[in-house]
């Protein structure tokens, strides 16, 4: 895993990138929100009984789809916004659960990574033994240390 340091150089990279990505972010937001309109537009002339429809996806199906594109899209702003908060403070390459540096081949792979591929890797394997021992798939948000690896505490977490 290559963890060495930034430059000032890989900083103006990785804010130049993360504007890019914010561009993007805002444009497929921006089309989500037109397309989530036609949607709606379009259902309100209509009287049609989708919901037993044999052919296709019920309108309410499709508008739940979309909200969750839009939910995520804005997700990954807000993701990219504390990605260059960590950037101007300094602390962009460093992972928040242990302190660690995440490496640079996962920052050039996920820009906006918070940790490192240790801490999440844990975060993911708790939250996949939280869904089997549930049946239900829950969203957890979960610090881990890596003394959970070797068989010690595994931190605290919010089930949301």
């Amino acid at each position: 895993m290559n963890a060495r340091p930034y430059s000032t150089t890989d900083r103006s990279g990785t804010a130049a990138r993360l504007d890019v990505e914010r561009t993007l972010a805002l444009d497929r937001l921006a089309n989500l929100h037109l397309d989530f309109a036609a949607m709606v537009a379009a259902s309100a002339d209509s009287n049609a009984d989708d919901e037993h429809d044999p052919e296709g996806a019920t309108i309410a199906f499709e508008r739940s789809q979309l909200d969750a594109l839009i939910l995520q899209a804005q997700r990954h702003l807000a993701d990219i916004g504390l990605a260059r908060d960590r950037l101007a403070q300094g602390a962009y390459e460093k992972c928040e659960s242990c302190g660690n540096p995440i490496g640079q081949a996962r920052l050039e792979a996920r820009p906006v990574a918070r940790d490192c591929i240790t801490c999440a890797t844990l975060k993911i394997s708790a939250v996949v033994s939280l869904a089997d021992r549930k049946g239900t798939v829950a969203t957890t948000e979960v610090r881990l240390s890596h003394d959970a690896s070797m068989g010690g505490s595994m931190g605290t977490g919010a089930i949301g």
